[in-house]
C-alpha cells in the first residue's frame, strides 16, 4: 500500500539502520489512519487510535462499546472474513503486529542457534 521504496525503508527502521522520519510517519498514518502518529514516530502513548471516524462525525467509544462490538466480531469471525474489505483490514493489522514482534523473534531464533552451536 506503500509502494516498493516504502518496504525497503520500512526494513531499515526495522534493523536499526535509519530513524522513522515525520514525513514517513504522516505517509504510513495516511494509509493506515488507526495508528497513533506520536506513539510511530516517537514511542508516545497508544499504538493505535482510540477515535474511529465515520463519515464526517468523531465518535469516542468506551471500554464497554468497544468490548461490546470484539463479542460480536468474534461471534461471526467466519462469516466476517468473506467480507473483502474486512479481510484486507485484519490482514494490514495482522501485519503491524508482526513488524512489531519479528525484531524480538529474530533475537530469539538468532539466541537459539548461537545456544545450539556452543
Amino acid at each position: 500500500m506503500l509502494g516498493l521504496s516504502a518496504s525497503t525503508k520500512i526494513d531499515h527502521i526495522i534493523k536499526g539502520r535509519n530513524d522513522i522520519t515525520p514525513d514517513f510517519a504522516t505517509e504510513i498514518c495516511k494509509v493506515v489512519p488507526e495508528i497513533n502518529y506520536d506513539w510511530l514516530l516517537k514511542d508516545e502513548g497508544e499504538p493505535f487510535t482510540k477515535q474511529f471516524k465515520f463519515k464526517d462525525a468523531s465518535y469516542n467509544y468506551s471500554k464497554k462499546e468497544l468490548n461490546n462490538l470484539a463479542d460480536t466480531i468474534i461471534e461471526y469471525e467466519d462469516d466476517l472474513i468473506e467480507i473483502p474489505k474486512i479481510k484486507k483490514m485484519i490482514e494490514r493489522h495482522a501485519l503491524i503486529m508482526l513488524n512489531e514482534k519479528l525484531p524480538d523473534l529474530i533475537d530469539r531464533i538468532y539466541q537459539t542457534k548461537l545456544k545450539s552451536q556452543s
